[in-house]
């Protein structure tokens, strides 16, 4: 799939370093997924929906790429790819959405089509403070019954997302739960989970470098399982898994595996996920998954022509003609943390 262009509709700041940016594009989607940004010459990175029509994602300036990506304006041109990734798949009608740090985004895009549906939704919010929380009025307008955790205690509950959550677990038990955060988060949560006997959807992360199922940077658990193929969305425990959300008015199905990079998504930002492997031995991409989604390919004028010639670097002035692909996504500078 080649990239193709998209000019910036408009930006919103939603807190000191995280800003939503709409692009003048749209692609069928389904929450959970994630699309390739690139800008020529400088990187290329993986970043969750917020919205698929028109596509919109939420970012935090906290390395090379996505500061460069906060120097930019309405009007700019940057490069995308997608959807790639395997996405939530609903079990039942009452479900708990827990969203850590910058890990919000996805999980808004899945409250609204679960609402859409009539279903109830309980939404998590968590943050080390008041300050950081993320998309909170976009999901009290989604519908969702809205909590609040900071470490702090400056908004919600004082703590984390799991003293939110866990009393639910036995007492008004979701039928299923889902996240996307930093990994001791998600980790926590399928402990929380399992004695239950609830199902949990988590969205993890990753580093990435070729993001087709190649170089197995993005192995997750020592057991061959590729994030950029095999997740984002992971079931916990494996054995229990959901159906694709239905098609909504944009598009068809979205089902299975999709070709990119393990963003855990959630990703509204840079990965630098310490502890990863960084292997670049081959890995035989995976065959799970049923179908994969299937996008027009951008006309030869406007896409980037694979080769192998150094990447040309962009001007304000005028949309770039690159002459490569994409190079490969490096580890940023910054964290990802809720």
């Amino acid at each position: 799939m080649r990239p193709q262009p998209a000019r910036i509709l408009s930006i919103e700041q939603e807190n000191a370093r995280t800003r939503t940016y709409t692009l003048d594009a749209s692609t069928p989607a389904a929450p959970g997924q994630f699309a390739m940004l690139w800008l020529p010459g400088l990187d290329e990175k993986p970043f969750s929906l917020l919205d698929h029509a028109p596509l919109r994602f939420t970012i935090a300036a906290v390395g090379p790429f996505t500061r460069a990506l906060a120097r930019l304006a309405p009007g700019d041109t940057v490069w995308w790819r997608g959807p790639f990734g395997r996405p939530f798949r609903p079990i039942g009608t009452d479900h708990v959405l827990v969203g850590g740090g910058y890990g919000v985004a996805p999980m808004l895009l899945l409250a609204r089509r679960l609402r859409a549906e009539g279903h109830r939704v309980r939404s998590v919010i968590g943050a080390r403070n008041a300050e950081e929380l993320l998309l909170v009025d976009a999901t009290r307008a989604a519908g969702a019954e809205l909590h609040l955790s900071t470490d702090d205690g400056s908004a919600g509950t004082r703590g984390r997302v799991t003293d939110v959550v866990t009393p639910w677990l036995n007492q008004d038990p979701p039928d299923t739960l889902y996240a996307c955060g930093p990994h001791p988060m998600l980790a926590a949560l399928a402990a929380a989970c399992a004695p239950a006997g609830i199902p949990a959807q988590l969205s993890w992360e990753a580093y990435m470098r070729c993001g087709i199922g190649i170089c197995g940077s993005c192995e997750h658990d020592g057991h061959g399982h590729l994030l950029c193929a095999d997740g984002p969305v992971l079931d916990h425990p494996p054995s229990l898994a959901g159906d694709p959300l239905p098609p909504d008015d944009h598009g068809p199905r979205i089902v299975g595996v999709g070709v990119g990079v393990g963003v855990g998504a959630g990703a509204a930002t840079e990965f630098s996920t310490p502890g990863n492997p960084t292997t670049t031995s081959p890995v035989t991409p995976s065959a799970k998954g049923t179908t994969t989604p299937t996008i027009a390919a951008t006309p030869a004028t406007t896409a980037p022509t694979p080769a192998t010639t150094a990447t040309p670097t962009p001007t304000s002035t005028s949309t770039p003609t690159p002459t490569s692909t994409p190079p490969p996504s490096s580890p940023a500078d910054g964290a990802h943390r809720p």
